[in-house]
């Protein structure tokens, strides 16, 4: 009897620690291609890749740490930098600098904006526009996507995984009689 508790408790703890922890933390790569620019834009289409690591349990404005700009196929300006929003699962990305948010574009710079809605779940790209030295207007693609190409698993779920292979392991142990 001792043995088939051991067991379940063993199992239970197995399939808790197989459950998403509610760490907050999140590392997600978008990958995005846009296409179909307004203004006679001087690079049509438009792709690149960020990698962003947050906290979606806080949100925050003009963040510069926690991003990566991994490609980028138009020039680029500025210091990469994202917005979170909370309510709204909504991820902004773009250049921030003096006088520019990453919310917001300077005419005849070299800046993009990106918009992702659902951000920490299933990605979909909202907006894309940019601006260029070439060109004092905004660029505003009419079509385009992200893609999430990974979501790098929390430090939290993998530490209940393990807890529950060691908890499963020495319940093996003990029930074979090896103390």
């Amino acid at each position: 009897m001792q043995h088939l508790r051991a067991i379940a408790a063993t199992l239970c703890l197995g399939l808790y620690a197989t459950l998403p922890a509610n760490a907050a933390t999140i590392t997600r790569q978008f990958d995005f291609n846009y296409a179909s620019f307004s203004g006679g834009a001087p690079t049509d289409p438009v792709s690149g890749s960020v990698t962003v690591v947050w906290d979606n349990s806080v949100g925050g404005v003009n963040q510069t740490t926690g991003i990566t700009l991994n490609s980028l196929n138009i020039p680029f300006g500025f210091t990469i930098g994202f917005d979170y929003q909370l309510m709204t699962d909504t991820m902004l990305i773009g250049g921030y600098g003096v006088g520019n948010d990453v919310d917001s574009k300077i005419a005849g710079t070299d800046d993009f904006f990106l918009s992702i809605l659902n951000a920490s779940t299933t990605a979909v790209g909202d907006e894309f526009s940019y601006t260029s030295v070439l060109t004092d207007a905004h660029h505003t693609a009419a079509s385009g996507s992200v893609v999430t190409v990974d979501s790098i698993p929390e430090p939290a779920s993998l530490s209940l995984l393990g807890i529950g292979l060691a908890g499963a392991a020495l319940a093996r142990r003990r029930y074979r009689g090896i103390a």
